[in-house]
């Protein structure tokens, strides 16, 4: 998969030729989907511009519905690859006003980026507009669950707190990102002294999410028991996680310790 991404970006990356775009687009879908699948493979460099000048021509001269949003799908993930990087947000905000023909992944875009400069009032107000999108296509569904973390997390940075709760709540339970996003609502509830909830979410993700590598959770619920006086279950909680985290720890400290 690695060496067909890398040809797929060596097409995208050539100047654009209206008679030859088809294939430039077939490339673009290409990554696409596997990009959905694996997220790590990203645009190359080149590809990345090849990217930006694909879609500065197809919104110049296309009305294909399903060939606008995948171009704009490829300028939201060149976005996100952007700001993983240091200083990359400044450069994925001067570029997403390319995508402002397309509101609803606009909204996301910018979101994302104002989220990546600590910006928590742009991040509210970006991403409300995409969840309240009236009509929103299948394409950009998939970002809905990295959203909502966005999004509560940035009511938390601005001191509202209760706002953040149910967006917290609505990651879908086969996400791959529920496990975090339910951790967060812990902590969240524990700063609140809401310690019977935090316990009931914690509890939560253990028996639902076993297999999950998840030592936050063990370790707060032992705090919220500690909080309530119920030493014995605090004391019983952190054992547990001893017992399920010891073989982990061991192999960290022995590949810590390896000489390199």
């Amino acid at each position: 998969l690695h060496l067909a991404v890398t040809g797929f970006n060596k097409i995208i990356e050539h100047e654009v030729i209206p008679d030859a775009i088809g294939v430039q687009l077939a490339a673009l879908e290409c990554v696409l989907h596997i990009q959905e699948k694996l997220r790590r493979l990203d645009f190359t460099p080149g590809g990345a511009q090849g990217v930006g000048r694909i879609a500065e021509y197809v919104f110049r001269v296309s009305k294909n519905v399903r060939v606008r949003q995948g171009v704009s799908l490829a300028l939201v993930e060149r976005t996100l690859q952007q700001i993983s990087k240091p200083g990359g947000a400044n450069t994925a905000l001067a570029e997403i006003s390319s995508l402002s023909a397309e509101p609803v992944y606009y909204a996301f875009a910018k979101g994302m980026v104002s989220a990546a400069l600590q910006n928590s009032g742009d991040t509210i107000a970006s991403l409300e507009l995409f969840f309240k999108a009236p009509r929103m296509p299948d394409r950009p569904k998939r970002y809905q669950d990295s959203a909502r973390i966005t999004l509560a997390r940035a009511y938390v940075a601005a001191g509202q707190e209760a706002l953040a709760v149910p967006h917290f709540q609505k990651v879908r339970k086969e996400s791959n990102e529920v496990v975090q996003s339910l951790l967060e609502l812990a902590w969240l509830y524990l700063k609140q002294h809401k310690h019977q909830e935090a316990i009931g979410v914690t509890y939560n993700i253990f028996s639902s999410y076993r297999q999950a590598f998840s030592p936050g959770t063990l370790m707060l619920m032992a705090m919220a028991l500690n909080e309530l006086c119920q030493y014995p279950g605090a004391l019983k909680t952190v054992a547990i996680f001893r017992s399920d985290y010891r073989r982990m720890f061991e192999w960290l400290k022995a590949w810590a310790a390896a000489p390199r």
